[in-house]
């Protein structure tokens, strides 16, 4: 198993992308939810393929002051499948970190059971 899932082409890739809630193209912010929990703690980030946009705003007024439940719930987001998502899109797209966006994504369904 992977000690890390980084990916600068991935964060590259993502920052194209608009924010999740809102839709807005700028001021865009690439939040790392913790969506593997062996990836996910403290404020080291080593699973950039969990990235989702959210406005600036959002992600530091609300995401990090409410619970990730609590924050995908009230905009009826469901986190897991908008990153499952942007993996399959980033895939198709043959990308350089295609294989280990390929691991990532396999890891993400494992965890959850999909």
């Amino acid at each position: 198993m992977k000690s890390q899932f980084k990916s600068k082409d991935y964060l590259e890739f993502m920052s194209s992308k608009s924010c999740r809630v809102t839709g807005a193209r700028y001021g865009v912010d690439l939040h790392h939810e913790s969506i593997i929990r062996k990836y996910s703690g403290g404020h080291v980030k080593y699973f950039d393929f969990g990235v989702i946009p959210l406005s600036h705003r959002l992600h530091i007024d609300v995401r990090h002051n409410t619970s990730k439940e609590k924050f995908w719930s009230s905009y009826k987001i469901n986190y897991i499948q908008a990153v499952i998502n942007y993996l399959e899109e980033y895939i198709s797209l043959d990308r350089v970190d295609k294989d280990l966006a390929i691991d990532a994504l396999h890891l993400i369904r494992h965890e959850h059971d999909l």
